[in-house]
């Protein structure tokens, strides 16, 4: 991230203002003295037309005639980000960390096509079709071409292209210069919406808690917080289940990551089934915090074996798979390895 200050930041999103994901992108760019936010509504039934005009006349009133130095992707498996990076004047065209999906994508979507755009997120399309979009594309001022893209990501070690390493350097800069952080005697586990968005039972996922809770490499006084994902805090019944289990529970406005750079605060151990929280916290705060995560059941995996996660290059079940074969490299350790020794 480089400072902002030398720029004008235009930041485009799909994300509805009501969303904890928009709120929280408006707090960071008062923090960051953004420019400005603009937000499209997304069609995703009926014609093609309809489709593409949501964000073709943003487009062509908005950015069809500006030029960028940077223009930043995040997830690039959706149709209306690449045709923007693709048509849009731009020196650079950069796709960011968007969390453990980069594995995936980088994988199965990016190195198999040299890291350029665009990609058809789907094979069913027909050539037809694809020119019948294009015809629509080009009304709006939108010529989608080939476009090389460079990497800006944490995870610099899986990428033989053009990348940049995200260290979190310039994110501490801003919030904590002196890279000071208070030691807590805390364990942290790291909640996701598996129950909320019926990837797996409620009984199943508190099973997966209780062994993080129960954990034999504790020190004796320590206490388990666990940091709810914004999807979560209106789980009364699961939240219920979570305290008797111990944990004490937290919602953050921000991120986790950001939310312990923001505080300048440091757990002993921080846990989870699968969160792209534990590499950050790793590139953060290395062997200064240790970083846990407790591995998903062979017949949890099976369930989603056959079922494509956003685009149909990749299974769900390979998604999450992807993220966990690279936590040794980050020195994430499994709950079942973990040498149970007080931390």
């Amino acid at each position: 991230m480089k400072n902002t200050d030398s720029y004008n930041v235009l930041i485009i999103t799909s994300e509805e203002p009501n969303s904890p994901s928009y709120q929280q992108m408006l707090r960071l760019a008062n923090d960051f003295n953004i420019y400005k936010i603009d937000h499209i509504s997304l069609v995703h039934t009926g014609s093609l037309e309809n489709r593409i005009a949501c964000y073709g006349e943003y487009y062509s009133e908005n950015i069809k005639d500006l030029t960028f130095e940077h223009v930043l992707l995040g997830d690039v498996r959706y149709q209306w980000i690449q045709d923007y990076a693709c048509s849009v004047n731009a020196n650079n065209i950069v796709m960011v960390d968007d969390g453990g999906a980069v594995f995936s994508i980088i994988k199965y979507i990016l190195e198999p096509i040299e890291f350029t755009l665009p990609f058809y997120a789907n094979s069913a399309g027909t050539f037809s079709r694809r020119e019948l979009a294009r015809g629509i594309k080009l009304g709006y001022g939108m010529d989608v071409r080939t476009r090389k893209l460079s990497l800006f990501s944490l995870f610099h070690k899986q990428v033989t292209g053009d990348v940049s390493v995200n260290d979190f350097s310039k994110i501490i800069e801003f919030y904590n210069p002196t890279n000071h952080f208070e030691p807590l005697n805390e364990a942290h586990i790291i909640g996701a919406p598996f129950v909320e968005h019926n990837l797996l039972s409620q009984n199943a996922y508190l099973n997966y808690m209780g062994e993080l809770a129960n954990a034999n490499g504790y020190d004796k006084d320590i206490k388990l917080v666990y940091f709810m994902h914004r999807f979560e805090k209106d789980n009364h019944v699961k939240n219920a289940a979570l305290e008797a289990l111990g944990y004490e529970l937290r919602v953050s406005e921000v991120n986790y990551e950001l939310a312990l750079i923001q505080s300048a605060q440091k757990p002993r151990v921080v846990g989870s089934i699968i969160s792209t929280s534990l590499y950050n916290v790793k590139a953060i705060f290395g062997e200064q915090v240790v970083a846990i995560f407790v591995p998903l059941q062979q017949a949890h995996l099976d369930l989603y074996r056959e079922t494509n996660w956003i685009v149909d290059k990749y299974t769900l079940a390979q998604h999450w798979q992807n993220i966990i074969e690279h936590f040794p490299e980050y020195h994430v350790f499994s709950l079942r390895e973990w040498n149970p020794q007080h931390v």
